[in-house]
């Protein structure tokens, strides 16, 4: 396991990380042939085709009437105009920061910390979900609306639409980060436990870059859905805190069409933008893409403990060594099917 790493030198540590990384990104079988299934096409067909009449209908002076182009109803006069987008964006931003730190640092303690408090932390967690947010929104009011309650100072700001996001999609956040340190080896808190190193190091230097992916996605859904969540934010808004999906309910609700179709535009192509940066992203997260002896480096710099004076080499070693130059004791042992394992003596 991870706890042998103290007992190797660091090539063969990084010999037996390079070939378990090799084993995983270059010899599995991809498939050759893609075929185009046609009712996910046809489907797919008919949500291109609304996307389309929307921009289609933010271009031109009228729909379906006349088809010059303008653009005209980018030039907003209702609803906040520019500014609800900007707040939009500002509130998903913020919610996604702390929606994944909140997320991700309750998933650390329900499922690595193992408490007392784990139960009713992971009972609270999930409950979220099962409210809806038009429920949400009436509760947030009589709650911070109260004359003479201390929570009022935040009515009418965009701290109270950011807490309501990030408490209205906390479930599948955290949901997410318990699944992804679920999959990690619980060996890398036994290894810093027996090397001295603080619990809390362990988690910034070697938790979090793992998991790196899957916070990513985590703030990515945060701020998707903070950019177009209507359900519980149309209750808290106040004069100067609009929001760029509640603007597009109101100019729509006014009759002016063609400007929530061009709200309606910039909303998209802002979460296609974070989208975009999302895959390039991931994209260099990939675990292809990572160098094979990054994790034990990970506990060489947090570590280095002194029997290992060559261990720290091994991040910036480029070159992997092959597993048929290693020593016997150094090979990985290799699986046997159940039926032909051998009875020891």
């Amino acid at each position: 396991g991870a706890l042998g790493f103290q007992f190797v030198s660091g090539d063969a540590a990084r010999a037996w990380v390079n070939h378990y990384y090799r084993t995983f990104t270059h010899e599995l079988e991809l498939p050759t042939e893609y075929k185009t299934n046609p009712n996910i096409a046809l489907v797919s067909g008919f949500i291109l085709a609304i996307y389309l009449v929307i921009l289609v209908s933010s271009l031109v002076h009228r729909w379906p009437y006349n088809f010059g182009l303008t653009l005209k109803h980018y030039d907003f006069d209702t609803a906040g105009g520019y500014r609800s987008l900007w707040n939009s964006i500002r509130v998903a931003a913020l919610t996604a920061v702390a929606g994944t730190a909140l997320a991700f640092v309750g998933g650390y303690v329900v499922e690595k910390c193992r408490t007392a408090a784990s139960g009713p932390l992971y009972l609270l967690s999930v409950l979220p979900v099962s409210v809806p947010g038009m429920v949400l929104g009436l509760a947030y009011i009589f709650t911070f609306n109260a004359p003479g309650s201390p929570l009022n100072a935040l009515y009418g700001t965009l701290a109270i639409l950011i807490i309501s996001n990030v408490v209205h999609y906390f479930t599948v956040g955290f949901l997410t980060a318990t699944t992804a340190l679920k999959q990690m080896d619980a060996e890398f808190e036994n290894v810093g436990a027996s090397l001295g190193v603080p619990f809390y190091r362990t988690f910034w230097r070697v938790t979090v870059p793992i998991a790196l992916p899957s916070i990513v996605a985590i703030s990515m859904y945060f701020f998707l859905n903070a950019m177009v969540t209507l359900s519980a934010v149309v209750f808290i808004i106040a004069p100067g805190t609009e929001l760029a999906a509640v603007a597009v309910l109101l100019m729509d609700d006014a009759g002016d069409t063609a400007q929530a179709a061009a709200m309606s535009v910039l909303i998209i192509a802002t979460g296609l933008a974070v989208r975009g940066l999302y895959g390039e992203g991931t994209e260099a997260l990939a675990p292809g893409q990572r160098r094979p002896a990054v994790f034990v480096a990970m506990f060489a710099r947090i570590a280095a403990p002194a029997n290992l004076p060559d261990l720290k080499r091994a991040a910036g070693a480029p070159t992997a060594i092959e597993a048929s130059a290693w020593p016997a004791r150094h090979q990985l042992p290799r699986c046997v099917p159940r039926g032909q394992r051998r009875t020891p003596p």
